[in-house]
């Protein structure tokens, strides 16, 4: 897995128990959709996988250092909104990871049209 250094205020953060957590909820995650995780690719991990396992790592450890969760204090500092920001690309890697993007067969779709080229 990629090192958590691309995030400047969260990078000191993480924690080792962060990691375990992102592994279980990897886990989880995978096993909801039918997916023995010892099937995900572990040379090769799947670039979206990596990426849910990296923002929800993110999104822990924002959620660990926001004042709002020490001490309940209602307001957003600059943990909380990173959290938010990490949690909904969590949600939306959730939806667009299927089973066979945790496998790593899964074809990559064009986001774009493609034309035909005939040759006479």
């Amino acid at each position: 897995m990629e090192d958590f250094t691309k995030d400047e205020l969260l990078r000191d953060l993480v924690t080792v128990q962060d990691i375990a957590d992102t592994h279980e909820f990897i886990e989880d995650f995978s096993w909801s959709k039918g997916v023995d995780p010892i099937e995900i690719p572990n040379t090769e991990v799947p670039y979206k996988v990596k990426q849910l396992a990296i923002n929800y790592t993110y999104m822990t450890a924002a959620q660990n250092a926001s004042i709002m969760n020490q001490k309940g204090i209602d307001g957003a500092d600059a943990y909380e909104l990173k959290r938010k920001v990490y949690a909904a690309k969590v949600e939306a890697l959730k939806n667009e990871i299927t089973v066979p993007v945790l496998l790593g067969t899964g074809a990559r779709e064009s986001s774009f049209p493609t034309i035909r080229i005939l040759r006479s």
